[in-house]
This record gives structure tokens, sequence and C-alpha cells, in this order.
């Protein structure tokens, strides 16, 4: 039997993959196909992760044997790295705008910074899964430092698009609110992934009716993960169709 809360988030899901994807342009003229331009990647990549987390909810029962248990693993891994890619999608876009305005470091090659940060995600994704299972469930806190490594790289692009983009006036660099408004997002998501990767490093494992006060915050902690994971998504859905319209319309 699935759970209820399992159920819930997958409720949460099929929203924002709605909200990314059913939205059309101009350029679109029907809701048969995927839609977009510079949105298509991000649309489809989103759409099979879509499909990777309900076939995850096939194998959320309880008394799964071994088998399931690791297969619904290795998928989770691939949800995880490709969450992280899906997030790298905005920067590209505006690395490609950029390069040929500014020195966007890495050789000048778009996209070139993320390749360490989605190694490192993957690395350490299977380390802590692989950890929890064999030496000490605590480690699963791994996963979770390797939702981390995209953020930096994201807020230094979104760093350098407000710096171009919003030259003069009072506060140059600030950038529009959309860009203000994702660079708050990647902030909060960094901050409550670090809080969860402690929520599940320093859990007791004890029963809930034997929780101290620390250990309800722990466990908040951990709760926040699949709402920031997925709110943040909802973040550069929203970002990569507004640059999407200004590119068409331009």
């Amino acid at each position: 039997m699935i759970a209820s809360d399992e159920i819930t988030k997958r409720i949460f899901i099929l929203g924002v993959t709605s909200f990314a994807v059913l939205p059309r342009q101009f350029i679109d003229h029907n809701y048969l196909s995927i839609g977009g331009d510079l949105a298509r990647s991000f649309r489809q990549l989103l759409l099979i992760l879509l499909g990777l987390n309900l076939l995850r909810l096939c194998f959320a029962v309880k008394g799964r044997n071994v088998y399931q248990e690791n297969f619904s693993d290795a998928l989770g891994i691939a949800e995880v790295v490709g969450l992280n890619f899906l997030c790298f999608l905005a920067p590209h876009i505006l690395q490609q705008w950029l390069c040929t305005r500014i020195n966007i470091g890495g050789g000048g090659r778009p996209g070139r910074n993320s390749i360490i940060p989605l190694y490192m995600s993957t690395i350490i994704s299977i380390v802590g899964v692989v950890l929890s299972r064999m030496v000490h469930p605590n480690l699963w806190c791994l996963k979770k430092v390797a939702n981390l490594c995209s953020g930096p790289v994201i807020l230094h692009t979104l760093k350098q698009y407000n710096s171009v983009t919003h030259i003069g006036g009072q506060q140059p660099g600030r950038g529009s609110i959309t860009s203000q408004s994702l660079v708050l997002i990647e902030v909060w998501y960094f901050m409550t992934q670090f809080l969860c990767a402690i929520g599940y490093g320093m859990n007791t494992n004890s029963a809930e009716d034997e929780y101290s006060q620390w250990d309800h915050f722990l466990k908040a902690f951990r709760g926040a993960s699949f709402v920031s994971n997925w709110t943040r998504i909802y973040a550069h859905a929203s970002f990569i169709n507004q640059l999407d319209e200004l590119y068409l319309a331009h």
C-alpha cells in the first residue's frame, strides 16, 4: 500500500510540471506538443524526470524486497542528478548570451563551469546511498549534500547576468524582479538542503513519542527537502519560460 504522503508529493510534482510545460508561446499551435523554443529542452527533461518519479512511486510500498529498494535508490540518484542538470539549463542559456558581451570564465565556453558540480553531485549521491545502506542510515545526509553542488554556479551566472542587464540606475546590478526572485530561491534552496543534511546526519533514529524538541527540528529539516527541490524547479520553469517569451518576441 502506498502511503498518503507519497501520493501528496506526486500531486505537487504534477502541479509543478503542468505549470512548466502547459503554457503556450505564440509559435505553439496546440497542446499536443511539448512547446517552447529555448525552454523545449527544459520541458522535455522535466517530463522524463516526472516519469522517473512516478516509477519510483510504484516501489514506495511497505515490505518491498531488497531488489526493489536498490532499484528505487538507483532511480533516486538519477532523479537528483537530473534535477540538478535541469537547473543548469537556464544559466547555460544566459551564458550563451553573456559570452558575446563579457568574459564569463571557464575559457569562455557556456556550461563548462557546470561540468564539475554535476559530476560531484552524481558521485556524492551514489556514495551517500551506498554508505547509508551498508554502513549507517544517517549517511543518507550525503545525498542532500550532493544537492548543494549546483547552487554556487547558478548564483554566479545570475550575478553576471544582472550586472550586464542592469548597469545604470540607483541600484546597478540588482537585476529584474524575476532574476532577483530566482536568486532568493537559490539561496533558500541551499539553506534548506544544508539543514536537511544536518537533519539526516544528526538523526537519533528514536521513536517519535520519545522525541525531544531538537528531534522535531531535525525531522522538520528532513521534511523541507522535497518542498525546496520542487519549488526550485517551479522558479526555474517560470524564469526559463519568460526568457523564451522575450527571445521569441525579439
